[in-house]
C-alpha cells in the first residue's frame, strides 16, 4: 500500500482456516480445549479432534477479530468480507471460488492476464 498511496486499493487476505490438521493452524497459546489431536496419523479420538478444530476456530475468531480493530475508524477502509470456504456454500454455488472474482469484478477492475474470471462474477 505505501506504493501505491493514491487511488483505489483491494486487499485480500487469504487465512489457513480450520483445516485438517487442524493443530498447525494455531499457535500453542491458543491450544485452549484440551486434550487436543495434535498428530496427523488419525490415532485421535474424537473429541480431541472437536477440540483442535476448536481451538482453530478460536485462533481464526480472534485473528479476525484483530484485523478488525485494527480497521475500525481508519478513513480508508470501506469493506470487509469474510466468505467461509464450506461444503454449504459450494452446494448452492457461492463460495470462496466466487470471492476473488466477484469482489473485484464489482468494483469494476478487469484483468488482461485471465487472473479475474468474468464467469464467476456475482455481480451480473
Amino acid at each position: 500500500m505505501a506504493k501505491h498511496p493514491k487511488g483505489r486499493q483491494v486487499v485480500v487476505l487469504h487465512t489457513k482456516g480450520s483445516h485438517f490438521s487442524y493443530a498447525s493452524r494455531y499457535p500453542r497459546e491458543f491450544a485452549r480445549y484440551q486434550p487436543e489431536c495434535s498428530g496427523v496419523d488419525g490415532a485421535c479420538s474424537t473429541a480431541e479432534l472437536i477440540n483442535a478444530y476448536d481451538n482453530s476456530v478460536l485462533y481464526t475468531d480472534t485473528f479476525l477479530h484483530t484485523l478488525m480493530q485494527s480497521l475500525k475508524g481508519k478513513k480508508a477502509f470501506e469493506q470487509l468480507q469474510i466468505a467461509a470456504q464450506s461444503a454449504n456454500a459450494t452446494k448452492v454455488g457461492v463460495g470462496h471460488v466466487n470471492l476473488f472474482d466477484s469482489m473485484l469484478g464489482c468494483l469494476g477492475i478487469t484483468s488482461n492476464n485471465g487472473g479475474i474470471d468474468d464467469k464467476y462474477n456475482l455481480c451480473h
